[in-house]
């Protein structure tokens, strides 16, 4: 889903650095946006996979999860099936959950923006 050099803390970078890796996310449809945009073709709607719940959701999601802690969003209007998805399965009441209890930790670093 994402290059580990993007899941590594700013901190570690100068600001030229840090703006550098996030043009390579954000860059002319390449790196992790070509992710979004095969995602966006898998159409979405409810599960990745099947009718339940699945091992294909949890690892897209905590990936989008990553992604969106780093300052990224989904654009809805470009990936609107992928965005959708993702606020539905962050709504959903395991993950929820879950994501409220990490709020301590997002909320102790630096940088990792918590809002969804």
């Amino acid at each position: 889903m994402h290059r580990n050099v993007l899941g590594r803390p700013q901190g570690r970078y100068g600001r030229e650095e840090a703006e550098a890796r996030v043009a390579l996310f954000e860059g002319n449809g390449q790196d992790g946006y070509e992710a979004f945009g095969y995602l966006e073709g898998r159409s979405p709607e409810r599960f990745l996979v099947g009718d339940a719940l699945s091992i294909a959701d949890l690892a897209v999601v905590s990936n989008l999860v990553v992604i969106h802690y780093l300052g990224h969003r989904i654009d809805g209007r470009r990936y609107p099936k992928l965005a959708a998805y993702f606020q539905k399965r962050a709504a959903s009441s395991a993950l929820s959950s879950v994501l409220d209890g990490e709020k301590p930790f997002v909320d102790g670093v630096a940088g990792l923006k918590r809002e969804f």
